[in-house]
């Protein structure tokens, strides 16, 4: 019954990722890369389609509550070789958010290290959006965990 219960479960998920993957549309894609030169190569990398895809499919986990199973997909994805910024970016962003609000994997450290990595490459490729939501993040954690992050001695000296 389990199982059954997980294949419809899968199903869903799919069918949600599915429709949101069609939200997307190919001329909003160019219409960015043609804004930022920086992402005309990615136009190019024959990873992109790929990649956009895995960040939405790990995007509606996260959403859905499947919070192990989209950590399994950044760790896995994060394996390959031949990343883009703009995917490692989001992947870091997705990994932050769930290191803040995962009871399972809930590091505020981390979660401050990994937005930072995920700004990082945002401002490389000039994505003022991703700037706004990793400083966001970073803003956020540091408001709810503040006394905890003093506590551990996760906060430098500048911070305080």
């Amino acid at each position: 019954v389990g199982d059954v219960n997980r294949g419809i479960e899968i199903d869903e998920t799919k069918g949600v990722f599915q429709q949101l993957s069609h939200t997307v549309e190919k001329e909003e894609l160019k219409e960015e890369a043609d804004r930022m030169p920086e992402l005309k190569s990615l136009e190019e990398n024959k990873y992109f389609d790929e990649e956009m895809l895995v960040v939405y499919y790990i995007t509606n986990l996260i959403m859905l509550n499947k919070n192990s199973d989209a950590l399994k997909g950044i760790n896995e994805y994060m394996k390959k070789l031949e990343i883009s910024k703009i995917c490692l970016a989001n992947l870091y962003k997705a990994n932050a958010i769930l290191c803040m609000i995962s009871k399972e994997t809930r590091n505020p450290a981390k979660a401050i290290d990994l937005f930072q990595k995920s700004l990082s490459r945002y401002t490389d490729l000039d994505i003022k959006k991703g700037q706004a939501i990793c400083n966001f993040g970073i803003a956020k954690i540091y408001h709810e965990y503040w006394s905890e992050l003093l506590e551990s001695g996760d906060v430098s000296d500048c911070e305080k």
